[in-house]
């Protein structure tokens, strides 16, 4: 495995890290890898309206469930 250069902010700040990929925890992320706002916005929507559809999904599941019982399950 090669050694970082010198230069890493992660050598300078005294981190032992040894992996390869390195998620910026310890510095500020680098202009280089940032997102623009408008990419985290679409990946905030996304998250959104998924669970928006689990709860829809969730709701109709329970209500089927009912409807299939009360057929089921009748008491004389």
């Amino acid at each position: 495995m090669s050694e970082r250069p010198p230069t890493d902010p992660l050598k300078a700040s005294g981190s032992t890290a040894t992996d390869e990929h390195d998620d910026f925890s310890l510095v500020r992320v680098p202009e280089s890898a940032r997102y623009g706002w408008v990419s985290v916005a679409m990946q905030r929507f996304g998250m959104l309206s998924a669970l928006a559809q689990f709860m829809l999904a969730a709701s109709i599941g329970a209500l089927a469930v009912r409807f299939v019982l009360s057929f089921l399950v009748r008491i004389p």
